[in-house]
């Protein structure tokens, strides 16, 4: 269950969470205070506990990675997803990620981000399963067809900015399914990989997944999509490498025929 609490220094929760994972907290009274200061100077008023990873103290939050912890916060009111630099993190900043994300939502991709500092990001939350838990469970094919095709449109939008998101090979966490809507809306997240400073492979990673990966969720669904024969599969990949030497549309569109999407 979710509980709302209030930025204060003087809450032992808020203390554990801006500090995590040093463990001694009143060594680090003034850092404590000037994390909440820039928080609130962001406009957010208040964090949201509960999720699935449990950090320690009973504390559960919505992630928690090498970098950063991801838990929801109250932000001028609104519920957002807020994720917070862990003081041990190799990362000296978050401003690359959401820079990246910034990017990204020029396209209309990813949650729309609504403010950052080096140690803060502020964007959309968005209420949905990760990709994997999002097949496992769906068996209409339509719906697949609908979701793999939005995948696909969204990595050429990225690959046409020269943005690679550099994770899309592995799509299990970095994509986020919200089914409240329907069809179901698609959301590419977690750009603390992505970079303008290499070749993107955003579309030639999400295929070589559906393609190569032998994992029960790419067998569904190329079984799902049409493609479970080696001939299908070749002139996927024919066509994965032509895109790759040259992104093009035109392309694109061949890849998503041969994939039974429409165009």
């Amino acid at each position: 269950m979710d509980y709302v609490v209030a930025l204060s220094p003087s809450n032992d929760i808020i203390n554990y969470i801006l500090c995590y994972p040093l463990k001694n907290v009143e060594r680090y009274k003034s850092l404590v205070q000037e994390r909440i200061n820039c928080l609130m100077e962001l406009g957010v008023t208040h964090i949201i506990l509960g999720g699935p990873v449990d950090i320690g103290r009973g504390v559960r939050v919505l992630g928690k990675g090498f970098s950063s912890i991801v838990l929801k916060a109250l932000w001028r009111g609104k519920e957002v997803l807020l994720k917070i630099r862990r003081l041990d993190s190799r990362r000296d900043t978050l401003e690359h990620e959401a820079q990246n994300l910034a990017l990204a939502n020029r396209v209309g991709v990813g949650p729309t981000l609504y403010t950052y500092t080096r140690d803060f990001i502020v964007r959309e939350y968005v209420n949905g399963i990760t990709f994997n838990e999002w097949v496992n469970v769906e068996n209409c094919i339509e719906r697949v067809k609908h979701v793999v095709k939005e995948v696909i449109l969204q990595c050429y939008k990225l690959d046409s900015i020269g943005l690679d998101h550099g994770e899309l090979s592995r799509p299990q966490k970095h994509i986020i399914i919200n089914t409240e809507n329907e069809p179901p809306k698609v959301y590419i997240i977690d750009f603390e990989s992505a970079s303008k400073n290499r070749k993107p492979h955003n579309v030639t990673s999400f295929l070589n997944f559906i393609i190569f990966r032998k994992s029960e969720i790419a067998l569904k669904m190329r079984k799902m999509l049409g493609l479970d024969d080696n001939s299908s599969l070749r002139e996927l990949l024919t066509l994965a490498r032509e895109y790759k030497r040259n992104i093009s549309f035109n392309i694109l569109r061949e890849i998503m025929r041969k994939m039974h999407l429409t165009v």
